[in-house]
């Protein structure tokens, strides 16, 4: 059994991490839009066009990157979306 002064330590730890993974979360959002905008950009490439260089590593990229697109889309565990 917690005694009252324990529970509202313990509570307040819970909040503290709390707003560290809120600020976590947000943090790897904002990079991963952020490579998600610089791969859509250069997949305009003629390298990655069927006949450029990087065709075949777009192939196995783009399926990956769209799970990522969709992902954030779906929005986080906080109910934010985009």
């Amino acid at each position: 059994m917690l005694y009252p002064h324990e529970t509202e330590e313990k509570l307040k730890r819970c909040l503290e991490e709390v707003g560290r993974l809120k600020k976590e979360n947000k943090r790897l959002r904002e990079a991963l839009e952020d490579t998600l905008e610089v791969a859509y950009w250069m997949s305009g490439s003629t390298d990655f066009s069927p006949e450029g260089q990087a065709h075949k590593g777009w192939l196995l990229a783009r399926p990956k990157l769209e799970k990522a697109r969709q992902a954030l889309e779906g929005g986080g565990s906080d109910g934010n979306r985009k």
